[in-house]
């Protein structure tokens, strides 16, 4: 039997919404994601369904040089499926009539757990798409197919700590240090921070030697990039450094003179929000993205060893870890994200078969006042 077949992204009679457009996921690589929506069946005129399935597929693509020629490998690391009508392959179910006009069709898919965040830089590509896939029939026609793709985005959510029943946000604090010419604090209220944001960085002098003058201060962002390919399970790390700015509408205002008491500036910086740095990751199977942050402080002292010169320069540099998030994470609003649950998924969509099968439902238990309420 023909069948006729229309495959596009767009389509007049089908259609998918999606109730959360970005899918979080926490820092916890057992939570499984799950997407929720709706798929929307809009004929004009009656028509029967036969069937109609949601296919989620993810696709990473990695690079990486061995010897002096560039290696590329591409793998499928997302397959899943959800059959919406028949409910079940192994029922046998009658062709569904439906008539002229909208029918909805809400779903719920729970996703494997551990699967990575969307990425894409220059070393790692990780990209979701969901497909609906309806066959159906009208007019006394042939059997027809038809199906959509949408582009699914996973961003990935901080690990937020637990304090006094609290989620508190964790920081970046070199407390105090100790060089041979000051002493010195550097601190930046948060250790997360999404792609295009600003970071408020805080500085704290104290000099120990006369005449000591604070020239410059620079911020720099490294971000390291490992593919650990499984032909030889080698990691292959790349960097690059990336110097940043003050914001618009910033400035830090240095002292023009030699520091004859304590000092403290602060100051907003802007992190790229262009494809030139990528969010950090967890560190998975295959690749890892990371960032540092380093902060260097150029003082001129005077040169007591050369007496043709009255000052020297010297740098104090301080560096820490500092995790960059997706930039889908700024839709959630300041702090948002450490209010909201993570989707728990006990059991795989295998396992819930399983118990159809024999016949068990996942009825809740009741509560403790209908238990009361029972007795």
């Amino acid at each position: 039997m023909m069948m006729w077949k229309r495959r596009s992204s767009v389509s007049k009679s089908l259609s998918i919404q999606l109730l959360e457009p970005i899918i979080f996921i926490g820092s916890n690589l057992e939570t499984s994601p799950v997407i929720r929506g709706t798929v929307n069946i809009d004929f004009q005129k009656s028509c029967i369904i036969e069937k109609l399935q949601l296919d989620f597929n993810g696709t990473m693509k990695t690079q990486w040089t061995q010897g002096e020629k560039s290696r590329r490998h591409q793998q499928n690391i997302a397959d899943s499926h959800l059959q919406l009508y028949p409910t079940s392959e192994l029922a046998l179910s009658p062709p569904l009539l439906l008539n002229s006009g909208s029918t909805r069709f809400s779903f719920e898919m729970p996703l494997p757990a551990g699967i990575p965040e969307t990425i894409d830089c220059s070393q790692v590509n990780v990209d979701y798409n969901i497909t609906v896939s309806l066959d159906y029939k009208k007019d006394g026609a042939s059997q027809m197919h038809e199906e959509i793709k949408k582009q699914i985005v996973l961003a990935r959510l901080p690990d937020t700590g637990m304090i006094a029943g609290e989620n508190y946000p964790a920081t970046i604090d070199s407390h105090k240090h100790f060089s041979n010419w000051c002493q010195y604090r550097i601190s930046i209220d948060t250790k997360t921070a999404v792609l295009g944001s600003k970071l408020p960085l805080k500085i704290e002098i104290a000099p120990t030697v006369k005449d000591l003058r604070l020239k410059q201060i620079f911020l720099q962002l490294v971000e390291k990039r490992t593919v650990t390919p499984a032909v030889d399970n080698v990691d292959r790390t790349t960097q690059s450094v990336h110097f940043l700015y003050p914001a618009k509408g910033h400035m830090l205002t240095l002292p023009n003179r030699a520091l004859d008491r304590n000092w403290q500036g602060s100051c907003l910086y802007q992190i790229p929000g262009d494809n030139s740095v990528s969010h950090s990751t967890q560190k998975y199977n295959y690749f890892d993205v990371s960032h540092l942050l380093l902060v260097s402080l150029l003082v001129s002292i005077p040169d007591s060893t050369n007496p043709n010169s009255r000052f020297t320069t010297k740098t104090i540099s301080f560096q820490t870890h500092i995790d960059l998030l997706d930039k889908h994470v700024a839709q959630l609003g300041d702090r948002e994200f450490t209010k909201l649950p993570s989707y728990d998924c006990p059991i795989s969509i295998e396992e819930i078969e399983a118990l159809k099968r024999h016949g068990l439902g996942l009825e809740c238990p009741p509560t403790y006042e209908e238990s009361l309420l029972a007795v």
